[in-house]
């Protein structure tokens, strides 16, 4: 994602928390589902664009140094 490239993970872990179907990324829980979804990237260039734009936002404006600090700052009280 913080390359600019669309993901599609299972729903695992921080993969819930961080990719929001549909919006920034993909979420695919069968191999069906999986085939689903990576065909349609592959034929659909504009939800590819869409998708890995809003992944780098979020990354950079969640993820960011400053964001991470910010949120140990909250954590530690100060």
């Amino acid at each position: 994602m913080g390359g600019g490239a669309v993901v599609v993970c299972s729903p695992v872990g921080d993969n819930v928390s961080l990719v929001r179907d549909g919006e920034n990324g993909m979420i695919a829980t069968s191999r069906e589902e999986w085939a689903a979804k990576l065909d349609l990237l592959i034929r659909d260039a504009d939800l590819r664009t869409r998708l890995a734009g809003a992944a780098l936002k979020t990354v950079r404006t969640e993820y960011s140094l400053g964001a991470c600090f910010a949120q140990l700052r909250r954590a530690i009280g100060i």
